[in-house]
């Protein structure tokens, strides 16, 4: 008997010391907050910029519209493997507040990067979009009786001068971003905590 409970100890020990060595169990804290945020707000702000550069450049090539438009589908997908990532990292051991505040830091510095890369297209490569594009729709909108006073707001933006400006349509999308982010990890986070259900570290104990 001695000896059948000296091996479950034995056993017992080397499941935790197998699981230590996978995962840090050290909890998720506010220094670990901004730091994986900062990390992995790098990828996720590489990938909306691609993305928002391509919706940009569809305007004059619609085959990447059709590129932009999957990836963005795919921003969710992106952004539970990113918590997932930094959950199991920590050792399953982050509450949900700690998750919603990672996932807020990781668009923060995405929507930052996006903001950055869009401003850029939009500045150097194509500054007059807005114009080009108002425009454009008021040509759509034009002789059609029941688009009539859309197409005089239109046509008072354009002509005094109220269209947005680069820098301000770059951060209305960033403040725009940095909330959908917020309210998309809001959905994930129940998924990632989920997803390792029954896998805790408190079951090598």
């Amino acid at each position: 008997m001695g000896t059948a409970c000296n091996n479950l100890d034995l056993l017992q020990a080397t499941n935790v010391f197998f699981y230590n060595s996978l995962l840090d169990l050290s909890m998720l804290t506010s220094q670990d907050i901004y730091r994986e945020g900062a990390h992995n707000g790098v990828y996720m702000g590489l990938f909306l910029a691609v993305v928002s550069v391509l919706s940009f450049l569809s305007d004059r090539n619609s085959l990447l519209g059709i590129i932009a438009m999957p990836m963005l589908v795919c921003v969710p997908a992106l952004h539970f493997s990113l918590l997932r990532s930094a959950y199991r990292k920590y050792g399953l051991d982050a509450s949900f507040s700690a998750l919603w505040m990672l996932g807020i830091t990781i668009f923060v510095g995405a929507s930052m990067i996006c903001a950055l890369a869009t401003y850029c297209y939009l500045d150097f490569a194509d500054p007059d979009f807005f114009y080009r594009t108002a425009t454009a729709m008021m040509e759509i909108m034009k002789g059609r009786p029941e688009m009539a006073e859309t197409y005089k707001t239109f046509k008072v933006m354009v002509d005094g001068g109220l269209l947005p400006s680069n820098i301000e349509f770059c951060i209305q999308m960033m403040m725009l971003t940095i909330f959908s982010g917020s309210l998309l990890t809001i959905v994930l986070i129940p998924l990632v905590k989920l997803r390792f259900r029954g896998f805790n570290k408190r079951n090598f104990q």
